[in-house]
C-alpha cells in the first residue's frame, strides 16, 4: 500500500516533534511507494503542526580551485598537490539557484524548491528550512560557521531525523567534531562579485557509523512504509558525540586505508 501524508505526519508526532524544529536526512526510495513522491513526505513533516523542517542542501559542483595567491593549508584534509575542483569555475551560487547535489535526495530538493523555503548563502554546504522559523535558522550560517544553523536547532530543542539513512548522513557529527575542538577543512567557492572566497567545509563521514552506541540510549525509532526512522535530540547527540571525539579521537575514523580527510581531521583540522 502507499503511503501519505497522513502516515508521515501520524509517525512524526509519534516522535513528538510537535510545532518543534526537525533537520531530516532522507531517502525518499527507503519508503518503498509514496503517494505523491517528495512533497507528500514534506507536507506529512510540514502540514497543520507549525513545525519547521531543515535539511543539507549542498551544492559542491560550485567548487573551485585554491586560488594561486594563498598558499596550501597543511592539514586540510586534500591529497599534496590537488588545489581543487574546477566544476565552479565562471559560476556563482545563489541560494534563489535551486541547484543541489542529486546525493543530497529527492526529499532536501524538494524541500529546496518549495515556496517560502530559505536557504543559507554557503556555496558549498548551505542548509534549507521551511516553516515558522526557517528564515532564522539558516540566517546564523556563515562561509566560515557552516553548522551555526545546527547549533541553533540544538539550543530550540530541536531533533535529528534519520529517514532510510545511516549515521554516516548525518551532518550534526560533524558540528560535533567542531565543538570537540577540531577545525573543518577550508575550500574554495566564487563569492557574489565571481572572486573566490574562502568556506568552511565538513570531512569524511563514512566512520559516523561508530556512534551507533553512543547514541542509542537516546534514539528513538519507527518505520513508516519500508523506511526505519531513527530520530534523536539534537542538543544531546552534539553534546555525546562531541564528548565522545574528545574522549577518543579516533572513533571518527573509516575504513578506507590512507583516508586524508580523516587522518587530518583526527590531528585537529587545517593549521
Amino acid at each position: 500500500m502507499p503511503i501519505s501524508s497522513r502516515d508521515v505526519r501520524s509517525a512524526a508526532d509519534r516522535m513528538g516533534f510537535g510545532s518543534g524544529l526537525v533537520m531530516v536526512h532522507g531517502s525518499l526510495a527507503s519508503f518503498g511507494r509514496v503517494r505523491g513522491g517528495a512533497p507528500s513526505v514534506l507536507g506529512g513533516l510540514l502540514e497543520e503542526r507549525g513545525r519547521t523542517v531543515m535539511v543539507p542542501a549542498f551544492s559542491w559542483a560550485f567548487g573551485v580551485p585554491r586560488p594561486r595567491s594563498l598558499a596550501p593549508l597543511a592539514r586540510n584534509g586534500v591529497d599534496p598537490g590537488f588545489r581543487g575542483p574546477t566544476g565552479g569555475v565562471g559560476r556563482v551560487f545563489t541560494p534563489e539557484c535551486g541547484e543541489v547535489d542529486r546525493d543530497m535526495g529527492a526529499v532536501a530538493a524538494a524541500l529546496v524548491g518549495m515556496p517560502g523555503a530559505a536557504r543559507g548563502a554557503h556555496p558549498l554546504n548551505s542548509l534549507a528550512a521551511a516553516g515558522p522559523m526557517g528564515d532564522a535558522l539558516v540566517s546564523t550560517q556563515s562561509l566560515l560557521d557552516v553548522y551555526a544553523p545546527i547549533r541553533a536547532l540544538a539550543a530550540h530543542g530541536g531533533f535529528i531525523l534519520l529517514m532510510g539513512v545511516g549515521l554516516d548522513s548525518m551532518t550534526a557529527l560533524h558540528a560535533a567534531e567542531e565543538l570537540a575542538g577540531r577545525r573543518p577543512f577550508r575550500r574554495w567557492a566564487n563569492g557574489p562579485d565571481g572572486q573566490a572566497v574562502t568556506v568552511a567545509v565538513g570531512g569524511c563521514s563514512r566512520g559516523f557509523g561508530a556512534f551507533a552506541e553512543i547514541l542509542a540510549g537516546i534514539e528513538q525509532r519507527d518505520r513508516v512504509g519500508d523506511s526505519l526512522w531513527r530520530a534523536f535530540s539534537a542538543r544531546d547527540v552534539l553534546c555525546l558525540c562531541a564528548a565522545a571525539i574528545r574522549e577518543n579521537p579516533e572513533l571518527t575514523r573509516c575504513d578506507r586505508a590512507g583516508c586524508t580527510r580523516c587522518a587530518d581531521a583526527i590531528a585537529g583540522g587545517p593549521v
